[in-house]
């Protein structure tokens, strides 16, 4: 006699914030943030003690995740960096930012 089990499929707990970055579950945590954390050296459990509105499974659902689907998160992340350095850029030139530190040192010397 054999014993079949049902495997229940779960998509991992990723959604679409306004901004087009990936948040987990229902937090404001990002991925980009939690595998940080990860390539970092934090376990799961120590991203848990640090993001504590994040469950443990969902925690270990995005890394697995990750790992299967490395070359399109990792296409992701950059997609991101290279979009949050643009944006920098575009604001350090917009409000006149350069030698910023300087010229408040020598308005109040």
């Amino acid at each position: 006699m054999s014993i079949q089990v049902e495997f229940k499929v779960s998509a991992p707990p990723f959604r679409w914030d306004e901004a087009g970055g990936i948040r987990i579950g229902q937090s404001r945590v990002t991925l980009d943030s939690l595998l940080a954390a990860y390539h970092n050296g934090s376990t799961p459990e120590e991203i848990a003690v640090q993001y504590s509105v994040l469950h443990l499974e969902e925690i270990y659902a995005a890394i697995a995740y990750y790992l299967n689907h490395r070359h399109e998160i990792d296409n992701y992340l950059e997609q991101r960096h290279q979009k949050s350095q643009q944006r920098r850029s575009e604001f350090v030139q917009q409000y006149n930012l350069v030698n910023l530190r300087q010229r408040l040192r020598d308005k109040y010397s």
